[in-house]
Order: structure tokens, then sequence, then C-alpha cells
């Protein structure tokens, strides 16, 4: 998939996402680099509101039913993070390579 597809396919979902929560979201790596391969996964890095981080093992849930309505929506595979990203060379890759989609 091409980074546009991608963007435009987040963006065309953008008020249900923040219906549950997510107030920004990006996609990174080789989609965004538009260097993907045909099983390549989406890299997507979200900030998620105050009260969607909330709950412990809920805000887990959360994630876990976000990544999978991600990739209903993509159609692909996809690998969630989200925000604070505590590693540095990691935070600064995604702050590199990131492709706001809202």
């Amino acid at each position: 998939m091409k980074s546009g597809q991608a963007i435009t396919l987040l963006r065309a979902h953008e008020a249900e996402l923040r219906a549950v929560g997510v107030e920004k979201l990006s996609i990174f790596g080789s989609v965004a680099r538009d260097a993907a391969g045909a099983q390549s996964d989406i890299d997507v890095v979200v900030r998620l509101s105050p009260e969607a981080r909330r709950g412990g093992f809920a805000y887990i849930a959360r994630l876990d039913a976000l990544n999978i309505r991600l990739q209903d929506i993509l159609g692909c595979r996809i690998d969630l993070m989200a925000e604070p990203i505590r590693r540095d060379s990691l935070r600064r890759n995604i702050e590199r390579e990131a492709l706001l989609a809202f």
C-alpha cells in the first residue's frame, strides 16, 4: 500500500477513531516511505485522550480493539504504538518519518 492511500483511508474514518479516543494518528516506516512490499505491515502511532489512556487492563483492551479496527480499515496487518514513545531512538525515527493522518 502507498502512503497516500493509507492516509486517505484513515482520514475517511477520522470521526469514528476520534470517538474512541484517538487524538492524533500517524503512519511511519516502510509504508510512509513508499517502500513497502506486498506483505508489509503498516506502522501506526497514536496519541490517545487522557480518558482513553485510563484503566489498566481496560487500556490494553482499547489498544487491542483499535489495532483490530485499523487492520479492518486498512486491510492489512498493523503494528500499533501509542505515545509517549519512551525509547529515544525509536521516537526520533518516528518523528523523522511520520506522516500525519489527523
